[in-house]
């Protein structure tokens, strides 16, 4: 098992990387968490795999844990679901010191970190991911929130976990649908902060889709050290760390409008990351040559994405101004103006407020075009 550790002061706490070793969790929370009441947080897709194998886990501490199942998907992640789950844990007699335990994906936990952050004025909190993508991004550097139905994640705080514990075990259940998405954020990092990292990524994803011990193990934990890079230099997002929002205003925007129900987010943030580096090389910040690269790589997964006709047609209604109008109410924009994510080059972002919207909507126009390109290809 490998640790890497986030240093935040107070708020430091240690990632555990682990190849099939669940029989090690159990240890870490007996170090931090003695004779403390455990409530894992978990959906009715990953208790239908695991709830059985993590209560046989804990057996070996003699330790009774709590498992509260919540429907699985985004359109869950709100306040009713939140208060469903504050709900049981007063009826079961959660207290101050309990912990509570995000077991599953981004949507999980998400919820759980909101609700650990509310609940009594803040419970300890504890990550383990189940998806790819709450390996690599959600469930590294704190932000927990809740969706509003005018925008994602609209509702949240920054809740640093005590640990997070990962096992490409969980990967093994998945589909590849969810792969993909997870890929979305690798292939964010390698853009925004390594160019190495992003040609990697490129020349070796069907290792991961294989389950390529060691490319797993290298993408999650490059992955997880450059995320943690930023957050160690920016952990509220005043700053640098506004570039891991790389292509989500555009991705949150999508989501939005399909009502979390077409596009998942890792889906919708690859669109996004197309059109942002459209942005970057129509605002003359990415070369022709560094463009056309990202271009060929991210459409190479966008093609397996369009394959579903629901998307492309949902895709095929979207509008500008719908699109637009989701945007400004987008949780990063101030009076009006968006704080753009955009590339200087593969591996060096830039945040960038001054970008005529004219041009964005280009981008939009070019999306489209896109996108229909492929799908002709794809469906003829």
């Amino acid at each position: 098992m490998n640790t890497l550790q986030i240093n935040l002061g107070e708020r430091s706490y240690p990632i555990f990387l682990s190849h099939d070793r669940l029989e090690t969790l159990p240890d870490n929370f007996q170090q931090q968490f003695a004779e403390k009441q455990l409530f894992f947080i978990t959906d009715t897709i990953v208790a239908g795999y695991y709830e059985k194998k993590i209560r046989n886990v804990f057996k070996s501490l003699s330790r009774r844990i709590h498992v509260i199942i919540i429907q699985e998907g985004e359109d869950y992640k709100n306040l009713t679901t939140a208060e469903k789950i504050f709900t049981e844990l007063i009826q079961q007699g959660a207290d101050r010191k309990s912990v509570i335990v995000g077991f599953g994906g981004g949507v999980v936990g998400d919820i759980s970190g909101f609700v650990a952050s509310t609940y009594m004025r803040g419970v300890p909190f504890v990550q383990i991911p189940t998806t790819l993508l709450a390996m690599v991004d959600s469930s590294v550097g704190g932000k927990v929130a809740v969706n509003h139905v005018l925008g994602k994640n609209m509702i949240g705080v920054f809740y640093q976990p005590k640990f997070v514990f990962i096992d490409d075990i969980f990967l093994r259940t998945i589909s590849r649908r969810e792969i993909i998405c997870g890929l979305a954020e690798i292939m964010k990092y390698g853009l925004i902060l390594d160019k190495t990292f992003f040609e990697w990524t490129a020349a070796n994803y069907e290792k991961l889709f294989s389950f390529d011990k060691a490319a797993v193990e290298y993408a999650i934990s490059r992955s997880c050290e450059l995320k943690a890079q930023v957050v160690e230099k920016d952990e509220k997002e005043n700053d640098i760390r506004a570039i891991l929002n790389f292509g989500h205003t555009w991705a949150h925007a999508l989501e939005n409008l399909g009502n979390y129900r077409i596009l998942k987010h890792g889906e919708a943030v690859f669109f996004g990351m197309l059109a942002a580096s459209h942005v970057s090389w129509m605002n003359y910040r990415l070369n022709d040559k560094e463009f056309k690269e990202i271009e060929k790589t991210l459409l190479s997964f966008l093609k397996e994405i369009l394959a579903d006709k629901d998307i492309t047609q949902f895709l095929d209604s979207v509008t500008w101004d719908r699109v637009w109008n989701k945007m400004l109410s987008d949780k990063k924009a101030y009076q009006n103006k968006l704080r753009w994510v955009v590339l200087n080059r593969i591996g060096e972002a830039a945040t960038e407020e001054n970008i005529d919207p004219t041009l964005v909507e280009k981008s939009f126009v070019y999306l489209k075009s896109t996108i229909q390109k492929a799908d002709h290809v794809i469906h003829n």
